[in-house]
């Protein structure tokens, strides 16, 4: 490999000429992977423990896995994530309670995703340019998955990772053993699903190219058999998901009641008057309440209801699209793309191989698919947004195991001496890119990281929290409010707050899990009118902004056929992300 060869009057070492350098080969890669994956970690929990991005979300599957919320220890489900990955997590709380495990996992799900996404990249067969080029692009976005911390994204990355793991042999390689990586690319895959089913499903069609690869370019039973293995793992994963969910108590309910009401709230609203045409019990104002997520009162707001109004709800429409378009995330998703387009035709260059470029515009081609949806349902968000191009990024970086195509007759000199041609900038291109991502980096900090622990400090948030704890004789009923309770912690804090035993969180889909019933049991409380409590109880109270307070007076008023007034107990202060929408301490009086 080190002797020199004449290439179009340069004279250059071998090795050189397929622009991988000597490292790429050392058995010491794994190690300076898992290295480089755990830098960015190590120093940002140093600096700053994150925050989490998606509050409540990560916040209640935080409390569920350690048993917290509404102090119901007896959970071994969570609403968001699947049995096999819940029934482990909630096990180890109660072996070591006082280890942080639910954000420990998130941080080990993304050192292992991005540590074989490393690997890979780098004992693939792209050149030093191309390869160290990613491999600034991918540093830069794992600080940023470490700085939007949420499990959506860890979801995503952790089950990317899994196919990583299977695609190297089923895809490019022809070896009928079982290896220690397919076992782990199938655990992966599970962990990853079980996470957040909904992040599975589309990492899975990003994925999906390789399937036609698999058929086209390496059809082998070795290679069926461990795409079966990955389609078996997802199966299984649901399966005894969906099983736990039917069998545990208090629980029965929840997964028919769930789908139904993400068909409705998970997609722009509908008109009132559409609403109240296929509901004519509801109001006005109970369709505010609905779609303001006030709705845990089941004898108004059932699975019945919600099942109806979804199949009325429009899916996809030009409205949407329009609706996307002002969003600035949409543009985020375009550029994000175009990126990847580009990078797709240079791992096609690169590799000098027309049907690795067809497999790499696959790629792009179903991303491009996943954003074409989320912009027609109106929903791009940036939990979805930011892992659907690492995962493409991901993708690509799989491809790096197809053989380079062969450089024959006439044609060799002349792609052999571009190769070198190129190589006098090879070295400047990763620091450009490299330069670029510090800066996407720093812009995305301060334009979205920043703000999650600045809030944590806002005067309201510690009034909140000091009346909740003054007032234990009183039932305090969040609406939507616990999100300032909540955001008062980063990851790591928040695993010690001890969720209070007067506190009732409105504002999700908890209302119909075993916890939810065992508080509302202990409360002298019943699931179909908890709200109307407020106006028939004087140890009731609400914590709400004034639109809220506005929507429950009229909701109080219209269901319990009385005049409603508001004492407003007290006022907290400004509100966090609307100043001038101030915290109240409501009670509300049935005269």
């Amino acid at each position: 490999m080190a002797e020199s060869v004449e290439c179009g009057g340069f004279h250059v070492k071998a090795q050189s000429l397929d622009g991988r350098g000597a490292w790429r080969s050392d058995p010491i890669v794994p190690l300076l992977s898992a290295i480089t994956a755990l830098v960015p970690i190590v120093v940002l929990c140093i600096f700053e423990f994150p925050f989490y991005s998606m509050n409540p979300d990560d916040q209640v599957q935080a409390l569920f896995a350690s048993g917290r919320f509404l102090n119901a220890d007896n959970a071994l489900l969570m609403p968001y994530t699947l049995a096999p990955v819940s029934v482990p997590l909630t096990l180890l709380y109660r072996v070591f309670p006082a280890v942080p495990w639910y954000p420990l996992m998130l941080l080990v799900g993304t050192f292992i995703s991005f540590a074989i996404a490393y690997d890979h990249l780098w004992r693939g067969g792209f050149r030093d340019a191309l390869c160290l080029s990613l491999t600034a692009v991918l540093v830069a976005l794992e600080v940023v998955t470490l700085g939007y911390f949420t499990y959506t994204v860890v979801a995503f990355l952790v089950i990317s990772a899994g196919f990583m793991l299977l695609l190297r042999h089923c895809a490019f390689e022809r070896d009928a053993h079982v290896r220690v990586s397919d076992v782990a690319g199938c655990a992966l895959i599970i962990a990853g699903y079980g996470l957040r089913p909904e992040s599975g499903m589309a990492a899975l069609a990003v994925f999906s190219p390789f399937a036609i690869w698999v058929f086209m370019r390496n059809r082998r039973l070795s290679s069926v058999v461990r795409g079966i293995a990955a389609v078996g793992c997802i199966a299984l994963t649901v399966v005894s998901g969906q099983i736990a969910y039917r069998l545990a108590p208090g629980w029965q309910s929840y997964p028919a009641y769930l789908d139904a009401g993400r068909s409705v709230l998970d997609y722009p609203a509908l008109d009132v008057d559409e609403v109240r045409e296929i509901a004519p019990r509801l109001s006005e104002n109970d369709v505010e309440v609905m779609y303001d997520w006030d709705f845990i009162d089941e004898d108004v707001f059932g699975t019945a209801l919600f099942d109806r109004i979804g199949a009325a709800s429009t899916r996809f429409n030009a409205d949407n699209l329009l609706d996307s378009f002002g969003a600035k995330t949409t543009y985020l998703l375009l550029a994000f793309v175009c990126v990847t387009g580009l990078l797709a035709w240079l791992v096609a260059r690169d590799l000098n191989r027309r049907d690795v470029g067809v497999l790499a515009f696959g790629i792009v081609f179903m991303l491009f698919v996943g954003c074409g949806v989320l912009v027609l349902r109106a929903r791009p968000r940036l939990h979805v947004v930011i892992p659907l191009f690492i995962v493409a990024l991901f993708a690509l970086s799989t491809c790096g195991f197809a053989p380079r195509g062969a450089q024959l007759g006439k044609h060799a000199a002349t792609s052999r001496e571009r190769n070198v041609l190129f190589g006098r900038f090879a070295t400047a291109i990763p620091v450009f890119v490299a330069l670029g991502a510090c800066v996407g980096c720093f812009g995305f900090f301060r334009l979205t990281v920043s703000p999650l622990s600045a809030q944590a400090v806002a005067p309201t948030v510690a009034a909140a929290h000091e009346y909740v704890e003054d007032h234990p004789e009183q039932l305090v009923v969040c609406v939507h409010t616990q999100k300032l309770l909540y955001g008062a912690f980063n990851a790591l804090e928040f695993e010690e707050w001890d969720f209070p035993q007067n506190m009732l969180p409105v504002g999700g889909w908890e209302s119909h899990t075993a916890p939810w019933y065992s508080f509302l049991e202990a409360h002298g409380l019943a699931s179909g009118d908890t709200l109307m409590e407020l106006a028939r109880r004087d140890d009731m109270v609400a914590i709400v902004q004034p639109r809220a307070m506005e929507l429950l007076r009229t909701y109080l008023a219209e269901h319990l056929g009385r005049s409603i007034s508001v004492d407003v107990v007290e006022d907290l202060g400004p509100g966090v992300v609307d100043p001038a929408s101030h915290l109240l301490v409501c009670r509300f009086i049935a005269e």
